[in-house]
């Protein structure tokens, strides 16, 4: 706005609207280059300090980093920015006439068209800071809630033990029963209270991941909107060495082999989704998308 009688002198003088279009444009242009190239460096000189605060054992912290798409998307909003501050107000003023703005030089009047406008970027201003804010706040809340399992769980009394087995162990019925030799062994030392293999650690961010499952009965549709799922194979006494509650049904059993019915156990979470309104027990699902008869029983 302080800037119209300069264009409209600009433009009096012979300028070209698009020239003033290219100038306002240009200058907005590196303004909004600088600012994102100092945010950048700002980002590459903070991030370290801020990696360090994460707890321990946060899945996916190795993935934070300042990467080539991170820079892409600087670059990329850095040319949007200098758009919407500064080609839309050259359109602006180019469009306005220029003997008013001569006449009235800097004390030219707002007009009712800018005033709304100006609310209105307000209004956009505000409703992204509080999504920002709103989403800042989630994020914490959900880092103090990780930084919580880890003592629901007895994390303290937990000793992981990497194990390897040689080439012959090579057959599942064979590695069974070493396995279950071994918890054996294990469970009657009096300093263990419970043992049992597993394939993933806790929250050490790596699982089967399987993007689509579907439950009997839903249409395809319906199966897309279910939630994504983690899928890991676990021992019978895998809940209770971790002290995890069974909230419905059953755990699992030694009686639970590859020749019975296959059987699985969901969280809260899942059951909720994809069953809301009735319990899990006796449903079933497919791995993957709907039509499949291969459906383990809860």
């Amino acid at each position: 706005e302080q800037r119209r009688p300069e264009v409209a002198l600009r433009a009096a003088l012979g300028a070209s609207r698009a020239g003033l279009v290219r100038q306002l444009g240009g200058e907005s242009l590196l303004l909004a280059s600088g600012a994102g190239a100092i945010a950048l460096l700002v980002t590459i000189a903070v991030l370290p300090a801020l990696l360090a605060l994460v707890p321990e054992g946060l899945p996916r912290v190795e993935s934070i980093r300042t990467d080539a798409r991170v820079i892409g998307f600087t670059i990329i909003l850095a040319f949007i920015t200098a758009a919407l501050a500064g080609l839309s107000p050259a359109f602006a003023t180019a469009r306005t006439t220029l003997a008013s703005h001569l006449r009235s030089g800097t004390r030219h009047a707002t007009t009712a068209g800018t005033r709304r406008g100006r609310r209105t970027l307000v209004v956009v201003q505000v409703a992204l800071a509080a999504v920002v804010m709103t989403g800042a706040g989630l994020l914490m809340l959900s880092v103090v809630r990780l930084e919580g399992v880890g003592d629901a769980l007895g994390a303290d009394r937990l000793v992981l033990v990497p194990l390897s087995l040689p080439p012959e162990y090579g057959e599942r019925e064979r590695r069974l029963q070493f396995l279950t030799s071994a918890i054996e062994r294990l469970e009657s030392t009096e300093a263990i209270e419970a043992a049992t293999p597993i394939n993933v650690a806790p929250f050490s961010g790596t699982s089967w991941g399987i993007p689509v499952f579907a439950a009997e009965g839903q249409t395809r549709e319906r199966a897309q909107q279910n939630p994504s799922l983690d899928l890991e194979a676990v021992h019978s006494n895998y809940f209770a060495t971790f002290r995890v509650p069974i909230v419905r049904g059953r755990s699992f059993t030694s009686g639970d082999t590859r020749d019975t019915a296959a059987v699985a156990i969901v969280s809260e979470d899942v059951a909720g989704r994809t069953w809301p309104g009735a319990g899990p027990i006796g449903k079933r699902v497919k791995m993957g998308a709907a039509g499949s008869e291969t459906m383990p029983r809860f």
